[in-house]
């Protein structure tokens, strides 16, 4: 499954890929409740990296 986070953004749908058994994309469009925190850190891998890279 791919996640087009580069135009994720609070309030707006979030594309998703999905690769089934036979290897054919299936795309879908997906409601999400993250902030934009929430987003930055999910970007970066988790809450403790976003930590370190702003510093």
């Amino acid at each position: 499954m791919t996640f087009d986070l580069e135009n994720c953004a609070p309030g707006e749908p979030l594309s998703l890929e999905l690769k089934k058994a036979d290897l054919d994309p299936d795309n879908s469009v997906a409601k999400h409740t993250g902030n934009a925190r929430q987003i930055n850190g999910f970007r970066v891998g988790s809450a403790f990296n976003l930590h370190n890279h702003k510093q």
